[in-house]
């Protein structure tokens, strides 16, 4: 976090939160959020939490924008692809969600580390993704910013969805059509084409289209030229296919996360 313009008022290593709370270390700084390791001290195990960047609670609204999300997260039902939010707590006057620690890191840091490289793994981590959305939408809920750094990764298999329903949330290498139009009333579809975007990257290794929008050029100089990376397997046809058809610019053209989840089942990972 050196050399941001919150630093002195953002949470530190050691750092003592309310009665029962040590900061353990920061997982991510987005532009919005934070995402840090607790040591729960009462429980003596560790949690995660989440909390908004100080430099976004200057803005007007904020707070309160954080504060009422927050309380719907709480309230998602539990699904194995989805991290849970657990709790509300409180640093003076800033809301924190807690969540379990998934002891693992995020499918971003996997694609730089060079740990996706096994076909089986990353059919694995794009069904658990999907999975996790075919929840929240089932549950009326649209994530708004399905990417690699919003999917976790645990040491024990765990494949989770979270930063979830953030209204106005957008990371622009992943953003549908609609999204980059800035559409007020978004659907689960626009999650379909970020989860194309993301299960690319994955095979891709790497960001190598600047807009969500142009996702689909990428996806097509990939079928036509081949893999980029030699420790990457190729994408099987039928995930190609399946990626294709959730670029669709016709929001109700593209598959549902259900159907999704049926697709992928019928993937090998023997295929190619």
């Amino acid at each position: 976090m050196a050399g941001t313009a919150d630093d002195a008022t953002s949470w530190r290593p050691q750092q003592q939160l309310g009665g029962h709370y040590r900061v353990l270390e920061s997982m991510q700084n987005s532009s919005t959020l934070q995402l840090f390791r607790l040591l729960d001290t009462s429980r003596d195990e560790p949690v995660l939490a989440l909390r908004p960047r100080p430099k976004l609670l200057q803005r007007e609204g904020a707070v309160e924008w954080f504060d009422y999300l927050a309380r719907q997260m709480v309230g998602v039902p539990e699904h194995q692809n989805v991290l849970p939010c657990r709790r509300l707590e409180h640093d003076g006057g800033i809301t924190f969600l807690v969540m379990p620690d998934v002891k693992g890191s995020d499918c971003a840091r996997a694609i730089a580390d060079e740990e996706l490289t096994q076909l089986e793994n990353l059919l694995y981590v794009a069904r658990g993704a999907a999975a996790g959305l075919a929840w929240l939408h089932g549950h009326g809920w649209v994530h708004y910013n399905v990417k690699p750094a919003n999917i976790l990764l645990g040491r024990k298999g765990a494949v989770k969805l979270f930063k979830y329903g953030l209204t106005g949330a957008r990371t622009r290498a992943y953003a549908s059509p609609e999204q980059m139009m800035s559409q007020e009333t978004l659907s689960p579809a626009t999650d379909i084409w970020s989860w194309a975007a993301t299960v690319l990257e994955m095979f891709t290794g790497g960001i190598t289209w600047p807009l969500g929008v142009v996702a689909p050029d990428a996806l097509a100089r990939y079928r036509e030229e081949g893999p980029t990376r030699i420790d990457i397997p190729p994408m099987p046809h039928e995930l190609a296919d399946l990626l294709d058809e959730c670029f669709y610019k016709a929001v109700d053209a593209r598959p549902d996360a259900a159907q999704v989840v049926r697709r992928l089942e019928d993937i090998s990972p023997a295929g190619g």
